[in-house]
């Protein structure tokens, strides 16, 4: 699609993202988005940081479920496993 509009138009020159995006637009039922830094530093603010979780890189998903047991899988179709976390 992005490669198209610069295949078919070579000596078009876009500024901004934006620009480049408004000319794919009409040629895809992809909906694009742009966000200003500002937006995207106030939303950064509100999410807390996240630790990692000692034991659980070799996990394929990690599920908590709303009593507080946590549960993973190791494979897209494994069973989940209870797994014991110290926080």
């Amino acid at each position: 699609m992005f490669d198209d509009i610069i295949r078919f138009h070579p000596d078009e020159t876009y500024k901004y993202a934006g620009e480049l995006m408004r000319n794919v637009q009409n040629s895809t039922s992809i909906r694009f988005y742009l966000y200003a830094k500002e937006d995207i530093d106030a939303i950064r603010q509100q999410i807390p940081l996240l630790t990692s979780v000692r034991g659980t890189s070799l996990f394929h998903e990690i599920i908590a479920h709303p009593d507080g047991k946590i549960f993973a899988k190791s494979k897209l179709d494994d069973k989940e496993k209870l797994i014991k976390t110290n926080f």
